[in-house]
């Protein structure tokens, strides 16, 4: 991760070095995320509160047009989901209390899903001419995020775990959407404060779905899609 982050970082400053149209800054994101799920018996339960360290590079290719990216160190993404229906759900999950794979998840049960990744966004930034010392915008990015640690806590139902590593039962990728929009503060010629608000949702599951539901009429594969969204404050700085 710590290659993938200077390497970022080079290429951001190289780029800057050879364009007058490119700025780098920084961004401190508090978020609030969430999980939902196309199933009915398996619905959102809580939600996390995580942070995000965010290098920014834009290149603008006309005066309030620019193309963005960076990459951003996420921390604590997820939520909870409630299962109505238990199982086998985590199958590759080996837990503290275990010698095998967690194979009788209470119905009725809360998974709660802590996710660290580096997310890599993409996207197209419109902003107005200053009004004193002020510009607007709005942005519309493409996020990959690559993760790189899972852990998930099980609780209710007469069953609690917690820091149980689930890497194994979780896709590597997740891709998602967003819009947001803001303010920008001139300080000096060179030196702009950022205030932004974000949505973002994902677009894949990020379960592998190999487990199963004890379902009254017989065991059945779950094969539910569990996507994240969340709600992004951006505060930072742009050079």
């Amino acid at each position: 991760m710590k290659k993938i982050v200077v390497l970022s970082l080079f290429l951001l400053s190289i780029t800057s070095a050879y364009s007058q149209e490119f700025r780098l800054g920084i961004h401190a994101v508090p978020f609030i995320s969430w999980m939902g799920s196309n199933d009915n018996t398996i619905n959102a339960q809580g939600t996390n509160f995580g942070f995000k360290l965010h290098p920014v590079g834009e290149y603008f290719f006309a005066e309030n047009y620019a193309f963005t990216t960076g990459i951003a160190l996420a921390f604590n993404q997820g939520g909870t989901l409630n299962h109505t229906t238990g199982g086998n759900l985590w199958p590759e999950t080996v837990v503290e209390s275990k010698t095998t794979g967690l194979d009788s998840i209470p119905n009725g049960s809360n998974l709660t899903y802590k996710l660290q990744s580096v997310e890599i966004p993409f996207g197209i930034k419109l902003r107005t001419n200053e009004i004193n010392y002020l510009r607007y915008y709005g942005e519309v990015p493409i996020t990959v995020g690559i993760k790189t640690q899972a852990r998930g806590n099980i609780s209710g139902a007469g069953l609690e775990t917690t820091k149980e590593n689930i890497n194994a039962d979780m896709n590597f990728v997740n891709i998602s959407w967003g819009i947001g929009g803001g303010v920008e503060w001139e300080v000096s010629q060179s030196t702009s404060l950022v205030a932004g608000l974000y949505f973002q949702g994902g677009f894949m599951d990020l379960t592998k779905n190999n487990g199963t539901q004890y379902q009254p009429t017989g065991n059945e594969t779950e094969d539910s899609k569990a996507i994240m969204n969340a709600i992004n404050i951006r505060l930072g700085v742009m050079f």
